[in-house]
């Protein structure tokens, strides 16, 4: 999503793909009828969601590059007739918020939508997402037009502020809500501010979806709010699963050169940022704590990858052994779209590896860098296949995983998914040959999705590769993308 077709590239009778295509409800302060006290927003989007004064005082006026404005206070909302679920969503307001001023910018209706989606400012100067608990971000932009963007997935919450991504991002404690009916400016806290407009998506929007949102913004209030467009493309390539992912059973003594120090142009992820990968320091495996000793198909890809491309890549991992992809109700997974389990559980790896993400994407913005998406790679499946239920759902639960991923990233929502077949003869798993034919599958039907095999390659301890292995089978996939 996001991205353009231009000239010949557009079909006959096809109009190019816009952002502004598909919102749930779009609100201006030019676009409004009725009188003082009955207030109705005329709806932008194709949908008829207008919003109706409920309470307050809301004047009509003329504010920054000349555009409408409407001036509320601490008791004034709108309803609307658009009801939406509480994740995924992205909403985008345009105000000028005084100073410690409390200010409900959207959420669901009624006095508490505190329990399940709220967005707005909450205690000084503090911009706040309600999913029952929390996430907080103190600001200092009080006094000037700005751009409040709050978009939230299965896995990630995020404020961003004037296109800037802010850092505090908790996970919600609470599940994904029914739809519920919408408000501007809310019960809860009022429109306490100059309002000009507020656009809201039932999905998360894509880097380049905000840039095209941003744009406007830019053009129709004379604002210098940062495009993703405008920063340095950082080829990046996701690995995620279990222990094959990590790399099991590898000691660091087998490494030789170009492998065993450090790897110019090749980054790696490690909580914070992008360091050097050096597999001699053991900071290729932050999360499973195994990259202290141990070394994964990480050693050779990037390595090969820009061997064979040039430049640089970044390597985002995060892995951790014995994970189920199916939640069996104890332990750790990685299945998205999960509703039994709230974001914020410890368990529910989709939503640490979201949280990682979104310090990527901080870090990313901050050295001025967009990500593109080389290849997200996936080795995961050993446990399932021991367990004749998680076997069964594998496909419909590695699907939905690479369904709700790829747009909660916010990059290339087509990128390369290269999934990689557990191998024949490993041992201990009963279901194996059923989530074989589940990768195989879910690799056909996936846009973009591509099966690796890795029967080609020795077991050291079985279940896990040998050294020599995990070394080829970062030689091997790095010629593929």
């Amino acid at each position: 999503m996001g991205n353009y077709l231009y000239g010949s590239q557009i079909p006959s009778g096809q109009v190019p793909y816009s952002t502004f295509n598909d919102l749930a409800g779009w609100w201006r302060a030019d676009s409004f009828t009725g009188i003082a006290g009955g207030y109705n927003l005329i709806d932008k989007s194709s949908n008829g969601n207008n919003m109706a004064q409920q309470a307050g005082t809301l004047t009509p006026g003329t504010g920054v590059n000349s555009q409408a404005k409407f001036t509320g206070n601490s008791l004034s909302y709108f309803n609307a007739n658009l009801s939406i679920k509480n994740w995924p969503i992205t909403i985008i307001t345009i105000a000028v918020r005084a100073n410690n001023a409390l200010c409900g910018f959207f959420g669901h209706q009624g006095a508490s939508p505190t329990n399940t989606l709220w967005c707005g400012y909450e205690s000084s100067n503090v911009n706040t997402i309600y999913n029952t608990s929390a996430s907080v971000n103190t600001t200092t932009e009080a006094g000037t037009i700005s751009v409040y963007t709050t978009r939230i997935g299965w896995g990630s919450r995020q404020t961003w502020l004037n296109g800037i991504l802010k850092p505090t991002h908790s996970s919600a404690t609470s599940l994904q809500s029914s739809s519920i009916g919408t408000s501007i400016g809310t019960q809860y806290r009022g429109l306490n501010c100059d309002w000009y407009e507020t656009l809201v998506w039932d999905r998360t929007l894509s880097l380049s979806d905000l840039d095209e949102v941003n744009t406007y913004i830019n053009t129709r209030y004379g604002m210098s709010i940062p495009l993703w467009s405008s920063y340095t493309a950082a080829p990046t390539i996701l690995i995620w699963g279990q222990s094959n992912a990590s790399g099991r059973g590898t000691p660091k003594s087998f490494l030789t050169s170009p492998y065993n120090a450090a790897q110019s142009n090749v980054f790696v992820w490690d909580g914070s940022g992008f360091p050097t990968l050096d597999e001699s320091i053991g900071n290729n495996d932050y999360y499973d704590g195994f990259g202290a000793t141990d070394f994964g198909y990480e050693a050779s890809l990037g390595y090969n990858y820009i061997n064979r491309v040039g430049g640089s890549v970044y390597l985002f991992k995060l892995s951790q052994g014995g994970t189920f992809l199916n939640n069996r109700g104890t332990g750790v997974y990685w299945r998205a779209a999960d509703n039994s389990s709230s974001p914020n559980s410890g368990n529910k790896l989709y939503s640490v590896l979201m949280q990682n993400w979104t310090d990527a994407l901080i870090a990313f913005q901050s050295a001025s860098k967009r990500p593109t998406m080389v290849s997200i790679l996936g080795t995961q499946g050993e446990q399932d296949a021991t367990d004749v239920t998680a076997a069964a759902s594998y496909q419909s639960n590695l699907t939905t995983f690479y369904n709700t991923l790829r747009p909660e990233l916010g990059t290339d929502i087509n990128a390369p998914i290269y999934i990689t077949r557990l191998t024949n003869g490993q041992t201990g798993e009963p279901y194996l040959s059923t989530v074989q034919l589940a990768q195989v599958n879910t690799a056909a039907i996936l846009s973009n999705g591509h099966l690796f095999n890795t029967d080609s390659y020795s077991f050291g301890v079985n279940p896990h590769w040998s050294n020599a292995s995990y070394i080829q089978i970062g030689i091997d996939l790095a010629a593929l993308f």
